[in-house]
């Protein structure tokens, strides 16, 4: 993903066109797009700030995701 898909995907989250360049020039590509991946399971009720937060404090998974993944293990 080039650095202008990135930031049109942060705007379409609600991210500020002028927050989404500066994350984009900040932070790893990688970085950005597992917090975007995680902010489903974080039931955050302002995506955008908590999306903002994730990626600057370089949040670990959300434990919705860790449960989902420890019970997918219990089924194999």
């Amino acid at each position: 993903m080039n650095e202008q898909e990135l930031m049109h995907k942060l705007v379409e989250l609600g991210v500020s066109h002028h927050k989404a360049v500066e994350l984009v020039n900040r932070f790893e590509e990688r970085q950005i797009l597992r917090q975007i991946a995680w902010l489903p399971y974080r039931q955050a009720k302002k995506p955008a700030s908590l999306l903002i937060a994730a990626i600057e404090g370089d949040f670990e998974a959300p434990s919705l995701l860790a449960s989902e993944f420890e019970g997918e293990g219990k089924n194999r």
